[in-house]
């Protein structure tokens, strides 16, 4: 460490990087009276495009915390794609459905918002240059743009920083990729005739796509087969771009300026550890994939909603138990986000070669009713979390989806059924008295509803109704417990480390 280093303050969370996983992190820290830093190495907001739209998933997720009307969400679309394949989401149990054309900057902006409204702040122009940690806390050295160090002594420190992430080299939580297989060419590009082509159309040559993802721009990418790979993320100029897809197509698209042009592979890897002792990694630094439906970004908010309540925990029982829950929830989501791209990348990425599976796999989505996990997959809805030996109710570990819960006013929903980032008991009226008083007695509000309400918040895993009159949904929306689990109420209260009110942990 830097001996000339001035020393800071302490704090329970150190977050470095300032985009939507580490901003949606340092909002649920707060939410939980956590005292958090947060910095990153730019000076100013980030300003490109990049990741646009936002799943059903991400979007769930910020309602249940009344920040939907934040995004000022414009168009969307009943659909999403697998390989290529068109799939409707009109069979989700949702009011919500995929937004199209929200680009990066302004899904950042309303997650910043919602931190300084919580009281947080960004200290920009801040770069991690060096981390120790022992058994209580990380001391972290951190550089401004004049080379200026200062300390920050944290209990944890949250790894938020992207692809090539400082906390994950110096963590050890560094993972090995794939070698890549084709290389692809992005832009937006502003006063085009491009077409309309949001699920992409292959030939011999490769793949285009290209679709308006607001603020007047419209994303092309350039899939062509044969092409010699690109460091991952290097700028490409508007030229590159048009060579590649008229090489692709045959023919140019008229253009009148490119915001912003980058590369990227199919390279695959994802880490082996989340967690190393108070250090913890998430969203691009924990994972390298093809961004197949635009599910990265999405993926790394849901991975700071996991995070957030859990490392909350970790803070109140001082105790690493909860980071490992996170850790084992997380990488089974991350390995299935993993699989369903690679999968998406050999059905569309390839040439004459997989048209017999394709024809094959389009036939079996029309014929048999498949499509229906993979929407929810690419909806970021798939992923069913196990914890607590709880196996009677396949229920229990999926999310709940609060956009159609249960049949409230909309202006309601707005407003954000779990708002304040705790625990919900939803009952009907007739549910055992007993379990309700037991959730009141945990300070856990109560939502009472009809039967057939309670039995929806799961029908989008496309099971029978089941009669379940109650359901407890954990901070981050997954359902914990219902009336069919083998476990008891009480018990997952025990799992959960939840107590009464007024025995509840002090921090220490």
């Amino acid at each position: 460490m830097d001996d000339t280093a001035e020393e800071q303050p302490p704090v329970d969370v150190l977050i470095v990087g300032a985009g939507p996983a580490g901003l949606t992190l340092a909002a649920e820290l707060l939410l939980n009276g956590v005292s958090v830093r947060i910095i990153d190495a730019r000076e100013s907001p980030m300003s490109e495009s990049r990741a646009i739209g936002l799943t059903i998933g991400a979007l769930e997720h910020l309602l249940r915390r009344g920040q939907y009307g934040q995004l000022q969400v414009g168009s969307t679309r009943q659909e999403v794609h697998f390989g290529g394949f068109p799939m409707s989401t009109a069979g989700l149990p949702t009011r919500l459905e995929p937004a199209i054309d929200i680009p990066q900057h302004r899904t950042e902006a309303a997650l910043l918002h919602w931190v300084e409204e919580l009281g947080g702040r960004v200290e920009r122009g801040s770069r991690l240059t060096g981390l120790d940690q022992d058994d209580t806390s990380v001391t972290c050295t951190v550089s401004d743009s004049a080379g200026v160090s200062r300390q920050i002594s944290a209990r944890y420190v949250a790894g938020c920083d992207g692809s090539k992430s400082a906390v994950r080299s110096f963590a050890g939580l560094n993972f090995d990729t794939t070698a890549p297989s084709i290389q692809m060419l992005l832009g937006d590009f502003v006063d085009t005739d491009l077409p309309t082509n949001p699920f992409g159309k292959r030939n011999h040559r490769g793949m285009v796509m290209s679709g308006p993802i607001g603020d007047g721009a419209v994303r092309v990418i350039a899939a062509e087969f044969g092409r010699p790979f690109r460091e991952h993320g290097a700028a490409v100029s508007a030229d590159e771009i048009m060579s590649s897809y008229t090489r692709i197509v045959g023919s140019g698209f008229i253009w009148g300026s490119l915001r912003w042009g980058s590369s990227f592979t199919d390279a695959t890897g994802v880490a082996s550890r989340l967690v190393a002792g108070r250090i913890v990694i998430l969203g691009d630094a924990a994972r390298r994939h093809l961004p197949a439906g635009g599910q990265g970004m999405n993926s790394a908010i849901l991975d700071a909603a996991c995070l957030g309540w859990h490392l909350s925990r970790a803070l109140n029982l001082a105790s690493n138990e909860p980071l490992q829950q996170f850790e084992d929830e997380r990488l089974a989501a991350s390995r299935a986000l993993v699989i369903n791209t690679q999968a998406q990348g050999q059905l569309f990425l390839r040439g004459q070669e997989v048209d017999a599976l394709r024809d094959v796999f389009g036939r079996l989505l029309q014929a048999s009713g498949g499509h229906h996990t993979l929407v929810r997959d690419v909806s970021s809805i798939g992923v069913r979390y196990e914890f607590a030996d709880d196996g009677t109710d396949f229920a229990v570990g999926l999310p709940l989806l609060s956009g159609h819960l249960p049949r409230r006013p909309w202006t309601q929903l707005l407003d954000g059924l779990q708002k304040h980032g705790g625990w919900l008991y939803i009952h009907t009226p007739g549910a055992d008295p007993s379990t309700v008083r037991a959730a009141e007695t945990c300070g856990i509000p109560s939502l009472e509803a009809s039967l057939l309400q309670v039995d929806e918040l799961i029908s989008h895993t496309f099971m029978p109704a089941a009669n379940r009159d109650s359901a407890l949904i954990r901070p981050d929306g997954v359902i914990a417990w219902t009336s069919l689990s083998d476990k008891s109420l009480s018990e997952v209260f025990e799992y959960y480390h939840l107590h009464p009110t007024a025995t509840q942990p002090e921090r220490s």
